[in-house]
Parts: C-alpha cells; structure tokens; sequence
C-alpha cells in the first residue's frame, strides 16, 4: 500500500500488476486489511470484480474502515444468484452487523463487471457516514 504499511491477509490472496485478488470457497472468507494506519476521516476506494455470476445465498464483500478489534464501519455488498446487488451501509460492533441502511444497485450485476465503493468516515462519538456511493464499471 502507498500508505500503512503491509497488508495483512488470510484466506486465498495474491497481488499482481498492482491489483489484490481475494478468493475463498463457499462458506470461506479472505481478507485483507491495512492496520497502520490510524485515522478517523477516512475515505476507501475498491474497484470489485466477481469473475461469474453467484450462486446460491450469494457472495459477500465488505469494505470497512475505523476497524478497532471487532468493531467497524462497513459497505457490506451482497452480489445474489439474480443478478441482483445488494448494498448495506453496516456498523458492526462485536463481530455482530447492524444495518444502517442500503438499496439495491441500479442495473446489478454481471459476470466481469467492475463494481466501484467508496466507504467514508469522518469523526467520532458521533462518526457521520455518507452513504456508500457504488457504481458499476459499464
């Protein structure tokens, strides 16, 4: 990364030409996380590309920031077998989600489509959080 350090990673990852690729199996996780850095304004940015379409409960992508132990804020993206995405603004506090609120990506998703998040945090006690802003690639 340009700024904090070195990813820490689980699960099936790798890094080539500069871009991350995450992959688990179904009823797995990878993850990657930057934990040098410590800021509480703080805006991410991820271009995400599923290469086939989902299958069964869906695939689930989270975009987070202001991780202390097992609480963040997350864009939590649930890519369903119908083609259909959902996004949900989350505060997970304990490893246990709370919904904030979310939509339904206009026009879902595709095989090889990128889908483009920016999650935005500014402050604390209280944290504001703009709506993750998510578009699709075409």
């Amino acid at each position: 990364a340009e700024r904090g350090g070195a990813w820490t990673t689980s699960g099936s990852t790798s890094v080539s030409a500069g871009t991350g690729r995450l992959a688990a199996g179904a009823g797995q996780s990878a993850v990657a996380k930057l934990a040098g850095i410590n800021r509480t304004d703080v805006a991410v940015h991820a271009t995400l590309t599923l290469p086939a379409l989902t299958t069964g409960g869906g695939t689930y992508v989270s975009l987070a920031t202001q991780n202390v132990g097992l609480t963040d804020y997350r864009a939590k993206l649930r890519f369903r077998a119908d083609g259909q995405v959902e996004v949900m603004l989350m505060r997970t506090v304990n490893d246990e989600d709370v919904i904030l609120g979310g939509y339904l990506l206009a026009g879902g998703d595709s095989a090889g489509t990128s889908v483009n998040v920016r999650l935005e945090t500014r402050g604390t006690a209280p944290t504001t959080i703009p709506a993750p802003f998510v578009t699709t690639g075409r």
